[in-house]
């Protein structure tokens, strides 16, 4: 369980590297990370309080929702994969774009209040860090 607490300087490093634009989008995401790491500060002292001296309910609960990190974590990894694919055939000037990319372009085009063409640009170099 020291390792769940140990990743959150983790976990904050990567979401304000993961989302560099705009700011106010950072701090919203940090915010609400912030607030679900702090959430489970609710309801564990009520897992420990029967079942003394093994805890076995509260140790489930924590084996469970250590294997729902675990698979959350993978499928982050595909996604973030599927991402980084998207990128880079956004970066290819050669690259044929589908609607689904022009429609990200639009909106960070529209976002950022610059031609498609600029935000072509803006997607260069950028990358998830797996």
């Amino acid at each position: 369980m020291i390792f769940v607490f140990a990743m959150n300087g983790t976990i904050y490093a990567w979401i304000a590297n993961a989302i560099p634009r705009p700011p106010a989008k950072r701090a919203a995401a940090l915010a609400f990370i912030n607030s679900v790491g702090n959430a489970a500060s609710i309801w564990t002292p009520y897992t420990y309080t029967y079942d003394a001296p093994y805890y076995r309910p509260a140790l489930g609960a924590c084996i469970a929702l250590q294997c729902l990190a675990a698979i959350c974590a993978v499928i982050l990894r595909f996604y973030l994969q599927h991402q980084n694919k998207q990128l880079e055939r956004m970066q290819n000037a050669d690259a044929e774009l589908t609607p689904a990319d022009l429609k990200k372009l639009q909106k960070t085009a529209d976002f950022e209040g610059v031609p498609i063409s600029v935000a072509r640009q803006m997607q260069k170099g950028y990358r998830y860090m797996i």
